[in-house]
């Protein structure tokens, strides 16, 4: 059954693509059902399907990520050939995200500058197929529950994850600390696992969770990935995100933060001194995959009053260096004597 709410424009899609069709056009699909399709699609690996549907195969290509999933947003020159469908689409979902108490259908075409009428029919069909939900109360729209579906199977995709999941078991449970992994994705780190003791020894828990964003330049995983990126590519993160000021510790000098980069690179590891967040410490190491490139990075974060930086150079960088060295070694790597 098609999308109900009536959308004007359409798209042609291959027949290939499994929809079904009860119109007269039978290759023809509203266009948030065609957004639907792609982002069930994507998660599924079915990008031959999407280079059929998009006809620009370079653009696919530029958009599937080391770990073969599309990007939720492209760094660089927008394409001139972006759909706009697409496009106002994400823009929708992100504003969703960023509103935990959900929003209004006014505030929303406010937001995103539509007409409420064009407004209401995205959310209507992003409702239809379960990415979007409406509180019968309030009336505001929230992020929908197929959103978690999709990013289950998105991080069963992960093959680095499963990979790396015992590893940070074991040293969370060896240093009683909690211990994060996350890569790098539209120049923010992204937490992709979380690992916290059952009996943490403060009862604090780390305000972090699995899909968080954060800046790169101000936490210690995002150190460590920075530092492998090459100059030009740190120069364009630090001028398009800019070095926005955490705490009273976040670096905001561009030549002090690449100088920065530079010692982590060589010495292997990076600290966060409370530069994300105020009493709280870090300390990270890189991941390697078969072929050498760094792909995410290992963290231990502590609270500051007992994780000293006395405590980070004894024996938290060795902990966490030689388990990021074991998860690399199960990825494939080899290190070069």
């Amino acid at each position: 059954m098609l999308c109900p709410i009536r959308v004007s424009c359409q798209f042609i899609i291959p027949t290939t693509l499994p929809i079904r069709k009860k119109s007269i056009h039978r290759q023809r699909v509203r266009p948030l059902r065609a957004v639907a399709q792609i982002m069930v699609a994507t998660v599924r690996g079915q990008k031959e399907k999407l280079d059929k549907f998009f006809q620009f195969n370079n653009i696919i290509r530029n958009a599937v990520s080391h770990y073969g999933i599309m990007s939720p947003g492209m760094t660089g020159t927008k394409p001139n050939n972006l759909v706009q469908t697409i496009e106002r689409t994400s823009l929708i979902l992100d504003i969703l995200g960023q509103s935990p108490q959900g929003i209004s259908i006014r505030d929303l075409s406010a937001k995103i500058k539509f007409p409420k009428g064009t407004t209401h029919r995205f959310l209507s069909s992003l409702s239809y197929f379960g990415y979007v939900r409406q509180d019968p109360k309030t009336r505001n729209y929230f992020l929908g529950l197929k959103l978690v579906e999709l990013g289950q199977l998105l991080l069963s995709q992960l093959d680095h994850r499963k990979e790396a999941e015992q590893f940070l078991k074991d040293l969370a449970e060896k240093t009683k600390e909690t211990v994060h992994m996350a890569f790098l994705d539209r120049d923010e780190i992204v937490y992709i696992d979380k690992v916290e003791i059952d009996h943490n020894p403060s009862g604090l828990r780390m305000a972090s969770r699995v899909g968080l964003r954060n800046p790169a330049h101000s936490c210690a995983m995002g150190k460590v990935l920075l530092s492998y990126l090459p100059e030009e590519e740190v120069d364009r993160v630090i001028e398009e995100k800019g070095l926005v000021k955490r705490t009273e510790h976040t670096i905001t000098d561009p030549h002090q933060l690449k100088k920065q980069l530079n010692l982590v690179r060589t010495q292997g590891y990076a600290v966060d001194d409370e530069e994300n967040e105020m009493g709280i410490r870090c300390v990270a190491a890189p991941l390697y995959n078969e072929i050498g490139k760094v792909v995410a990075a290992i963290s231990i974060s502590a609270p500051a009053f007992r994780v000293t930086k006395k405590v980070i150079q004894e024996s938290l960088k060795k902990e966490v260096t030689e388990t990021a060295m074991k998860i690399s070694q199960r990825l494939g790597f080899r290190e070069r004597r």
